[in-house]
């Protein structure tokens, strides 16, 4: 993979993430979401799902979370390219 299609998904893994998905025909990247903490300070884990493979993040936000996982995801994909 070229350096310039790498930093375009790291700058926005969920949006790359749905774009492979739409050019391979594959099923979309799917996300589980499990919140614990206090409500004041909650602790978001985000569980990414595709094309076979799984990434998790925390993080003090739903959407940090996920887009935390999806950057791990794509690692993973960059890496095995």
């Amino acid at each position: 993979m070229s350096e310039t299609k790498k930093r375009k998904a790291s700058s926005n893994p969920v949006a790359w993430l749905m774009s492979l998905a739409q050019n391979e025909q594959l099923p979309k990247p799917e996300w589980d979401f499990h919140t614990e903490g206090p409500a004041q300070a909650p602790c978001f884990t985000a569980t990414a799902h595709f094309a076979g493979r799984t990434a998790a993040a925390e993080a003090g936000s739903k959407s940090a979370a996920k887009i935390a996982s999806a950057t791990a995801l794509v690692e993973a994909i960059v890496t095995e390219s």
